[in-house]
């Protein structure tokens, strides 16, 4: 359990550690062998030396003799400088062939060795000395050279026996140094065959348990990035180790857990977005009835207005008459009570015109108070549409910072995260649309808001004009209240008959003026009226393209939906991969 908290850097630190040491140890091992096999080898070398020495010396006796024969039997001082030459040499050998004498009986053997070596040096000396003696005679010196001809023999073959002696212990010792060498490689050669199957073998071992703890943790990661890469973000991986695996493996329960949170708010931003979408589509349904409503009361108050103006082009025409008949009585003093009557009686119809006249702007100015609470609710709605247009603006703000942190996490993820970057892209071109959409529709907002103010505007001079047009309407049934009064005068002031036709003949011209002015008030109230049903018509199509725009959004929300219920969320708890 302890070994599962151990990094993988330090167990293959540790096994290569292992596997390192246990090599240098073989090595050193194997350099002790081999310095005690070269030490060994290099004894029987020298043992082998001492055999060639041993042969050389006889070789080097044999030389020796035959110089020394040449001299006994030529009697050539010639042959002394040949052996001159060798003899040091015969020294260093027979001094050599001497030193490696170790036993008593080899101490015998080189005691013996060394006297017949010098005597068989003496010999040849001296008699080369009795050769180069002038004072003997030829007999003696040849009695003389036979005699040491002979001893030189018998040292030679002294020298012989002793060296073969040597030389045949020199052989036991070199064939015992062979057998020594022999048993030495092959036990090397096992201790190496062994010490190399058991590195391999704990090099087998080691690999196996490195591999074992590196294959199944990737295991378990590749399982999990499967499942996720399904779509699959309910299973965790779950591991409690300490090394480089269980810290990758919390990680990416971490990133598994961050997917599936931006994925819940995701879930509820998409939520949010579709019952904003649906509200924003039932407000332009709800504004396209109201506009539909006003443009209903604008065109009632436009034939209101065409009334009214039909109504004052009747009265300037009963004006014109009373001009006529007021002329008559100027003219026709004698006809004044007829045409007073006359006068009366026009006079009754003027009065019930300017009445149904006061009547049409009484219901003109009712018109235009309803159709100023509908712009006014319209108004209202228009800035609510805003304040939505703004909510799905931040809505959309908030989803593109999610497919932000979401394309970094699959950028940490690497090549295991590309599914969830395909994710987060689409996510991202969806938030990019919403917000091109909410800008659009703030766009067709902004005229919207300024249309209305201008309608505001029209209506409130349309107001203004019709309480003018009120107030001309009371001064005209005044006027006629007047004409009354002074057609009951008429019957009791015939002889200021003429002073008052003039008199009404200048209130006649004032009230045809007026009548004129409320003309023209009502022409200009049908052309603003006309404006306003025109302004209304094209904020009508304004809200057909918003409500459009709003079934779009509605749609978008549901990919959006669509998109996200792809991926599995754990719903109370978490099972492990």
């Amino acid at each position: 359990m302890l070994w599962r908290n151990v990094s993988i850097k330090t167990k293959l630190i540790a096994s290569f550690a292992g596997l390192l040491a246990a090599f240098i140890a073989v090595s050193v091992f194997n350099l002790i062998q081999f310095n005690s096999i070269q030490m060994q080898l290099h004894d029987e070398n020298q043992k082998k030396n001492l055999q060639l020495l041993a042969l050389q010396t006889k070789e080097m006796v044999q030389d020796l003799n035959v110089i020394s024969n040449g001299l006994m039997i030529s009697k050539n001082l010639e042959y002394v400088q040949k052996y001159n030459e060798k003899k040091p040499q015969f020294h260093r050998m027979i001094q050599t062939i001497s030193a490696t004498a170790v036993t008593r009986e080899q101490q015998k053997w080189r005691s013996r060795l060394v006297s017949a070596a010098g005597d068989y040096i003496n010999t040849f000396e001296t008699a080369a000395q009795i050769i180069g003696n002038p004072n003997l005679s030829a007999v003696d010196k040849e009695k003389n050279m036979k005699y040491y001809y002979d001893e030189s023999q018998r040292w030679k073959e002294m020298i012989f026996t002793e060296v073969d002696a040597f030389y045949r212990t020199y052989s036991a010792e070199a064939q015992q140094a062979a057998v020594q060498s022999q048993k030495q490689l092959d036990a090397a050669g096992t201790v190496m065959l062994l010490t190399s199957a058991i590195v391999a073998a704990a090099a087998a071992m080691a690999a196996f348990w490195i591999i074992r703890s590196l294959v199944h943790p990737m295991r378990r990661l590749q399982n999990a990035v499967r499942l996720i890469a399904e779509g699959d973000l309910r299973h965790k991986i779950n591991d409690s180790a300490a090394d480089e695996f269980g810290r990758l493996s919390r990680h990416f329960d971490e990133m598994t857990d961050k997917m599936a949170g931006m994925l819940k708010n995701a879930h509820h931003i998409a939520s949010s977005l579709s019952d904003h979408a649906r509200a924003f589509q039932e407000f332009s349904q709800d504004t396209a009835q109201s506009n539909n409503d006003i443009v209903k009361a604008i065109r009632e108050i436009s034939a209101g207005a065409d009334h009214q103006a039909m109504q004052l082009e009747r009265c300037a025409g009963l004006s014109a008459e009373l001009e006529a008949r007021m002329n008559e009585i100027s003219s026709h003093a004698s006809s004044m009570k007829r045409t007073s009557e006359e006068a009366t009686r026009n006079a009754r119809i003027g009065e019930d015109s300017v009445k149904m006249l006061q009547e049409s702007a009484t219901r003109c100015d009712s018109v235009l108070g309803k159709a100023d609470e509908a712009i006014d609710v319209l108004a209202e709605k228009s800035m609510r549409m805003e304040k939505i247009v703004q909510a799905i603006s931040e809505i959309s703000t908030q989803t593109n910072v999610l497919s932000l942190n979401a394309a970094i996490e699959s950028a940490r993820a690497g090549a295991h995260g590309k599914s969830f970057a395909v994710i987060s892209e689409q996510i991202s071109k969806l938030s990019a649309e919403v917000n091109e959409s909410a800008q659009h529709i703030a766009q067709m907002i902004q005229p919207f808001l300024r249309q209305l103010a201008e309608v505001r505007q029209q209506m409130a001079l349309t107001r203004e004009s019709m309480r003018e047009q009120s107030l001309n309407v009371e001064d005209t049934l005044q006027s006629f209240a007047a004409i009354h009064r002074s057609i009951g005068q008429i019957s009791g002031q015939i002889g200021q008959i003429y002073t008052k036709t003039e008199e009404a003949k200048e209130k006649n011209r004032a009230f045809i003026e007026s009548v004129q002015y409320v003309a023209a008030v009502a022409q200009q109230t049908a052309a603003g009226g006309q404006q306003v049903h025109a302004a209304s018509a094209r904020q009508n199509d304004a809200i057909g393209q918003i409500a459009g725009q709003a079934a779009d959004i509605n749609v978008l929300s549901k990919q959006l939906f669509a998109e996200i219920s792809k991926f599995r969320l754990a719903s109370g708890h978490e099972s492990a991969v």
